[in-house]
């Protein structure tokens, strides 16, 4: 669920404060500063475990993770903070917030779940956001004790049939998938790499990288930033299942070398030049001792991101590819891909990636 940063600090001192209420123990010595990471850190004397743990451990495993999503807030714009709904949902149940009996008996998603609750935390701490933004944040009538449908993106048109649950449902796991890519896009591009490694399915992790977290990361090495994402052509599978289309600018590293220079512009008559040229890249190859160069589609001589291939394509670590490229520079690189995502146990995790290819229109 997305939280506007505004709201997260007011979330984060109301936490923290319900938190020291029920886990620090008085000896003498007053509560830390909400700043500090101590009281995150205290053990459960009972147990020897961190408090922390038994609260949210099979969740998040970091004792400092509100804390240091409070530090993260850039306070000179808006913002906001993503958090897992199970997450949230612990979370507000700290806090003494509860689901509706009414609502319970349903069985709701944790998306559900934690929808309902942030409206009755910003009804008790900041009720002139809900009421600012009350067409997208309120989902529950008190009055006939049940979900409503008034969300700005779910909404009805005034000629339309009121939304069934089943639609309605439908419409919050959309917005759930669209902030789940949006999350983890954000992660990459903030180096936040082990967050966006648990947005992944497990069964992804062990199909793609053989549930090697290293190789994951060196697929993002060259990333400088991400910008303009798009999901878009949302789909219900069969199942559990959604895919849709994501749209982004990616600024990367890229490498290239005096033989690759204006390649893009080389016509037929320069075909014996161009020759040359691979000729003299496949030598350097050899040299540098990278294997499988000679097995490179020769179309990807022409794309921008020819040095993200080849590494890719002959096994090698993004760093070595300076001895075949040496210059370096960013560029922009457009990127359309094919996501599916999955819910499993409530939570929506990214369970595939791939990439559409781009074709001229002429």
């Amino acid at each position: 669920m997305e939280m506007s940063s505004i709201v997260y600090e007011r979330f984060y001192e109301v936490l923290y404060e319900h938190f020291v209420g029920k886990t620090w123990t008085k000896n003498g010595q007053g509560v830390p500063d909400s700043n500090s990471g101590v009281a995150w850190h205290t053990k459960n004397p009972d147990t020897g475990k961190l408090w922390f743990q038994e609260f949210f451990g099979d969740v998040v495993s970091n004792p400092e993770h509100f804390l240091r999503k409070r530090k993260e807030i850039d306070r000179t714009k808006a913002s906001v903070i993503q958090l897992k709904d199970p997450l949230l949902v612990r979370a507000f149940k700290l806090m003494d917030f509860a689901i509706p009996d009414e609502i319970d008996k349903s069985r709701p998603s944790h998306g559900q779940r934690a929808a309902i609750l942030y409206q009755f935390f910003l009804e008790s701490h900041f009720p002139e956001h809900l009421v600012e933004n009350r067409a997208d944040l309120e989902v529950f009538d008190h009055k006939t004790r049940k979900l409503i449908h008034n969300s700005r993106e779910e909404k009805n048109n005034n000629d339309s049939a009121p939304m069934t649950d089943d639609q309605l449902r439908a419409a919050i796991d959309e917005k759930a998938v669209r902030q789940l890519i949006a999350r983890f896009y954000e992660c990459i591009w903030h180096s936040r790499q082990e967050e966006a490694w648990e947005l992944l399915a497990p069964a992804f992790r062990k199909r793609a990288w053989k549930d090697n977290f290293d190789s994951f990361v060196i697929g993002y090495t060259n990333t400088v930033a991400i910008r303009n994402l798009h999901v878009f052509d949302i789909n219900r599978q069969g199942g559990p299942g959604i895919t849709c289309k994501v749209y982004y600018e990616d600024d990367v590293v890229t490498y290239t070398s005096l033989e690759l220079g204006n390649i893009g512009k080389i016509s037929v008559a320069d075909l014996e030049n161009f020759t040359e040229r691979i000729g003299r890249l496949k030598e350097a190859a050899g040299s540098a001792g990278i294997e499988g160069f000679e097995k490179i589609e020769l179309q990807k001589f022409f794309e921008p991101a020819f040095s993200e291939y080849v590494w890719y394509k002959c096994g090698m670590k993004p760093e070595s590819i300076t001895e075949l490229l040496p210059s370096m520079e960013t560029q922009a690189i457009h990127r359309l891909k094919a996501i599916s995502c999955i819910r499993l146990d409530d939570d929506w995790l990214i369970n595939a990636i791939g990439p559409i290819k781009l074709h001229s229109l002429r």
